[in-house]
């Protein structure tokens, strides 16, 4: 037992947090025995517009559903240079126009999904139907749609609900990012390049507001 837990741990070891994070979320009480999961990054927040924001009333928009593909909406630095402490929801407000962003990337999805229909959940998109059955994808408005990336991004749309992403935050917090390294498994080059693939200030938007309230007081 003990040579096979080592073997393990080499074989985690090998993968960067992020993934490592993930393959030990698959076996953890909370995931094996959710109806619902969906893995967000700590920079990563659902922001649901249907009805009352809640997440039954982006369920709601199709009862049928397997999965739904919510796009990310890229935030940017909205101009902070310097870290201040706070809620990041509330600091950056100004975010990717859809139609002035490469979709295939600042629309990419995340998705939330029932875990028992699929055998491997990934970073963005589960895998591996249970038992090979055919599996229904959603957007977030409740259509029908392809598992593939294009499609989605392709018909990405923030009617419904969105993931605010603020993956640039202040510059200063940038910074640190590069000199801590990533959590994922691939990274850019320079800060510079991060921003010019990022930090999109194209348009307010403060909707994620909607329970500041209500967080503020959980």
């Amino acid at each position: 037992a003990s040579f096979q837990d080592n073997a393990a741990k080499r074989r985690l070891g090998r993968h960067k947090p992020q993934v490592r994070g993930l393959i030990r979320a698959m076996t953890h009480p909370a995931y094996t025995s959710a109806e619902w999961v969906m893995m967000l990054d700590a920079d990563e927040f659902l922001n649901i517009h249907a009805g009352a924001g809640r997440v039954d009333d982006l369920l709601a928009q199709n009862r049928d559903a397997d999965c739904f593909m919510i796009n990310w909406r890229l935030f940017g630095s909205s101009g902070v240079q310097d870290f201040q402490p706070g809620f990041v929801t509330e600091q950056f407000l100004h975010g990717a126009d859809p139609d002035r962003v490469s979709r295939s990337h600042a629309l990419a999805p995340k998705s939330i999904f029932r875990p028992d229909r699929f055998s491997k959940p990934n970073i963005h998109r589960p895998a591996h139907p249970v038992d090979g059955a055919e599996r229904i994808y959603a957007t977030a408005s409740g259509q029908p749609i392809q598992r593939s990336w294009g499609a989605v991004s392709r018909r990405g749309s923030y009617s419904h609900a969105q993931i605010n992403h603020y993956s640039v935050q202040s510059m200063d917090m940038l910074l640190l990012k590069f000199a801590r390294g990533f959590a994922v498994e691939r990274q850019m080059e320079s800060p510079q390049d991060y921003l010019a693939a990022r930090d999109f200030n194209h348009s307010r938007d403060a909707s994620i507001l909607r329970h500041a309230a209500e967080v503020r007081a959980e």
